[in-house]
């Protein structure tokens, strides 16, 4: 079944930056392979690791610890998403409850915040 139309909205977002760094360099005694599994003179890998680092000005990459799952990031980025959520709408100062001066409900401050995520 196909849909007329879509509705989906992108309202907020948040991230996780692992904290184990892998800089380029740790891949100096990598094996290389060009097409059809040639493999690369491991003499020429530092050439190869600039060559990539030029086309993709990748010089280091994040990597989940040891032990770290997708969902321990994932937990992450959602707390960061709420918390930027909260942060925006009490930035809006709309939604606001009586303790720091408003009049809103906490429902009514939670959808706000539902609303941004």
């Amino acid at each position: 079944m196909l849909l007329s139309h879509r509705r989906t909205v992108i309202a907020g977002v948040g991230s996780s930056i692992p904290e184990k760094v892998v800089p380029n360099d740790h891949f100096l005694d990598f094996d290389f392979y060009m097409d059809y599994d040639r493999p690369v003179d491991p003499a020429t890998n530092p050439n190869v690791i600039d060559k990539f680092h030029q086309i993709t000005d990748i010089s280091e990459r994040r990597y989940a610890t040891d032990d770290q799952v997708a969902s321990d990031l994932a937990a992450e980025a959602g707390a960061a998403a709420i918390e930027a959520a909260v942060a925006a709408v009490l930035e809006e100062g709309e939604v606001t409850t009586r303790d720091i001066g408003g009049t809103a409900t906490t429902d009514e401050v939670g959808s706000a915040v539902a609303e941004r995520i």
